[in-house]
């Protein structure tokens, strides 16, 4: 079970990646 959690960890840490990064690319268009 402790594995499987783990892969979920990566998922949501490289989905949180991603958002993040289309939030910058957001505010640099805006300005």
């Amino acid at each position: 079970m402790k594995e499987k959690i783990s892969e979920d960890e990566d998922v949501i840490q490289e989905q949180d990646i991603e958002i993040i990064s289309e939030s910058e690319t957001n505010e640099d268009a805006e300005e």
